[in-house]
């Protein structure tokens, strides 16, 4: 009895953990030319006031999808691009409002790399407006990355950390006193 105890608690265990609210990657891409363009927000959900950043990963079709191929073998993706970004303008637009967001690379090692600090104001769609050159190549796109939720849900995300955490630690006792009884016996 005892054993099956102790493998439902895994069970349960391993569900929590894989239920465990974290930070998404729904991030999506596009492709431009001989370029794929990953776009999203750094901390994702975005919330309304909370800082953050728009992602803007470049990097060249073939070596994306090889990059893909990559990470499903490996766990880690060389796809980026050492491309040129600097004539490339990246705009928010929201409501009738619009701002130009500076990108930056986020590292050496990490060429094709780059984020924009952007803190959202309002909850809602935006829209990001790619427009210049990546390189020689012409780029006019529009797109829409995750929505940003309002301010007042960032509770109820806490409260998700708050009891997931409480289940976890449920679950590790209960599984701690499972194999204390199980070595009782």
């Amino acid at each position: 009895m005892s054993h099956l105890f102790s493998r439902i608690a895994s069970a349960l265990m391993v569900l929590s953990l894989l239920s465990w609210p974290g930070t998404a990657l729904a991030h999506d891409s596009i492709t431009v030319g001989e370029f794929t363009v990953e776009y999203g927000w750094v901390t994702e959900p975005p919330m309304a006031g909370q800082p953050n950043a728009i992602v803007v990963n470049v990097s060249h079709a073939e070596a994306h999808e090889a990059g893909a191929e990559a990470t499903e073998e490996s766990g880690h993706s060389h796809a980026g691009a050492d491309v040129d970004v600097s004539q490339l303008k990246v705009e928010w637009l929201y409501g009738g409002e619009t701002g130009i967001l500076a990108l930056q690379p986020v590292s050496e090692d990490k060429p094709g790399e780059f984020t924009a600090a952007f803190t959202p104001e309002r909850p809602g769609k935006y829209t990001l407006r790619l427009s210049g050159l990546i390189d020689q190549t012409d780029v006019s796109v529009e797109v829409v990355p995750e929505e940003v939720l309002p301010a007042s849900t960032s509770g109820a995300g806490n409260s998700l950390w708050l009891w997931g955490g409480l289940a976890v630690a449920a679950l590790v006792v209960v599984g701690v006193g499972a194999l204390a009884l199980r070595r009782r016996k």
